[in-house]
């Protein structure tokens, strides 16, 4: 009988995927087999290791390349931008003031240098949110996109009018000794910042379906920060996972 029920038991810790441990009394010699419970992956919820529905929404869509383009033009705007507005000064400084970094109308105050800074620091954020499948640094970088949309199109603005009202035509700089290199980097400056347009506009459109109104629902986080009251808070995959841990039972040895 002993023998029968030791059989029907090791049948029933087989088919439950437990661990069989089996222990020896001291005193009769007999053996008793605990059962250790094993949780099966696939009974888990999606929290750990596995990756949440999010992130694997976004597989194939992180902008690694997008961050990539937005550093390089990002550095080379940053270093044009440097050039007009303090190293050719600089060249030029003859009675050794060092009163270079002049912001005027001439250099467009400065565009090349903030339009880069903005493009590097988009960049960086993208790159981020890629390597390390970042949800928050996604939303960020979108945020960036729609706050360089408006920049770059004030600078665009401000770019044509420089050209109309004859702020930047080789005549504008006759005052220089480098009256030639001046016209050609603020030329060179002013099609990059029209490349930038063009490179933000194209973020905009790729992830603005996704991530403001598809899974990602950046339209519902921005409704509930304004009108908590009318728009219910986005409940997270992670937080549903932490309740169902916590809604389910402990297990218990057999």
């Amino acid at each position: 009988m002993a023998g029968q029920y030791e059989r029907f038991h090791d049948d029933d810790v087989t088919a439950s995927g437990g661990e069989n441990v089996s222990t020896s009394g001291s005193e009769d010699g007999t053996t008793d087999h605990v059962v250790t419970s094993q949780v099966q992956p696939a009974d888990l919820p999606n929290t750990g290791g596995q990756r949440s529905q999010r992130i694997q929404f976004m597989e194939g869509q992180w902008p690694t390349q997008v961050g990539c383009v937005h550093l390089v033009f990002g550095f080379l705007l940053t270093f044009l931008g440097l050039v007009q507005v303090l190293a050719l000064p600089l060249a030029e400084d003859s009675t050794g003031t060092f009163n270079i970094f002049h912001l005027s109308r001439q250099n467009i105050f400065g565009c090349g240098i903030w339009a880069g800074i903005l493009l590097i620091l988009s960049g960086t954020v993208a790159l981020r949110a890629a390597i390390y499948h970042n949800i928050t640094a996604i939303y960020l970088f979108f945020l960036l996109t729609i706050l360089q949309i408006l920049v770059y199109t004030g600078m665009m603005f401000l770019v044509l009018i420089s050209y109309s009202e004859n702020w930047i035509t080789p005549t504008a700089y006759d005052h220089t000794k480098g009256s030639g290199v001046y016209f050609g980097l603020q030329v060179a400056i002013s099609c990059c910042i029209g490349v930038s347009v063009l490179l933000v506009l194209h973020v905009f459109t790729k992830y603005c379906e996704t991530v403001v109104f598809g899974e990602l629902q950046l339209c519902r986080h921005w409704l509930h920060c304004c009108a908590p009251c009318w728009c219910p808070r986005v409940v997270e995959q992670e937080e549903l996972a932490d309740e169902n841990i916590a809604a389910r039972p402990p297990s218990l040895p057999v």
